[in-house]
């Protein structure tokens, strides 16, 4: 009896134990306050797992510039004046489901959810549907190809899966090699001065190309059969081209200074196994300077110098 009387105690005094962390949980947990804690939950997450604004990067001799892409249908589609607008003189106007559109002297037609369109009584096949949004005229990204020489009278080269638009021969072309000096050196080799972002991490650095035509070369991953930087590998996506320089020694790449290079047509990295950086009159080049590149020296084993005009 004695032993089941203290069972009975105990149960009780646990029963009321969990009445009032109920209550306590009550009073805390306000529906005020749930809701709050559910909507930072649903910001964390939505953050999380946005995905990056899709656009694409246009390269011609007028101008270089980035517009945004829309998605219909499931397909990539771009503006279509937008895309003309920095190259010459364009006007267009919605009529309906037909809009028309004048660049220079050259006159096109479309009509929304139509696969084909006219320009200068031409039939051009969109590859997909015409849409107006807004008055706006989108045609999906692929038919720039076909589009844009009969409008502008020139070629073009899209790079579609990457999102970068080139028009005319503005394509800018580099090498990479290591040149047999001792201590060895890492020479990039530009056609055209360039202006990338450059960051490092343990063991890599990278120069994204944002606004510059830069194009790969026929081999994606360059070797160098060096210890130090054994190799360099090119990519692009979402209009930018990125660079990316591997190091093998634990402390090769790291940031040495903020200083950027004054171009001229060409950048030299210089690999060496010295663990200081070279001084050089790279290090004091204007910023503001219209032909500055490396906008960072930041390989340990590598400085950033600027090719002596010929």
């Amino acid at each position: 009896m004695e032993k089941s009387i203290r069972f009975r105690v105990r149960d009780g005094v646990a029963a009321r134990r969990l009445q009032d962390s109920r209550r306590v949980a009550g009073a805390t947990l306000t529906p005020q306050l749930v809701l709050l804690a559910l909507v930072s939950l649903g910001c964390a997450l939505l953050l999380r797992g946005a995905p990056a604004e899709k656009h694409l990067s246009v390269y011609s001799v007028a101008a270089n510039y980035s517009l945004p892409l829309i998605q219909q249908e499931g397909h990539d589609y771009v503006g279509l004046l937008e895309v003309l607008e920095p190259l010459g003189k364009v006007s267009a106007k919605a009529d309906g489901s037909k809009w028309r559109l004048k660049y220079n002297n050259t006159q096109a037609e479309f009509q929304a959810g139509k696969t084909r369109a006219r320009v200068q009584n031409h039939d051009v096949d969109l590859g997909g549907n015409f849409a107006i949004e807004n008055s706006r005229g989108l045609v999906p990204l692929g038919s720039l190809t076909s589009l844009l020489p009969r409008i502008l009278g020139g070629p073009v080269s899209l790079h579609e899966v990457a999102h970068r638009l080139f028009i005319g021969s503005v394509a800018t072309h580099f090498t990479a090699s290591l040149a047999g000096d001792n201590p060895p050196r890492l020479v990039f080799r530009f056609s055209a001065p360039v202006n990338p972002s450059i960051a490092t991490e343990q063991g890599f650095l990278r120069m994204t190309f944002s606004r510059d035509p830069i194009v790969g070369p026929a081999a994606p991953t360059l070797t160098f059969g060096n210890k130090i930087i054994p190799s360099a590998t090119y990519s692009e996506s979402n209009g930018s081209a990125l660079v990316t320089v591997s190091a093998t020694a634990p402390d090769a790449v790291r940031n040495v200074s903020n200083s950027s290079c004054s171009l001229e047509h060409d950048t030299s990295f210089h690999a060496s196994d010295s663990a200081t950086p070279h001084p050089g009159p790279a290090a004091t080049a204007s910023a503001s300077d219209s032909r500055t590149g490396c906008s960072q020296a930041l390989l340990r084993h590598c400085r950033c110098q600027p090719r002596r005009r010929r």
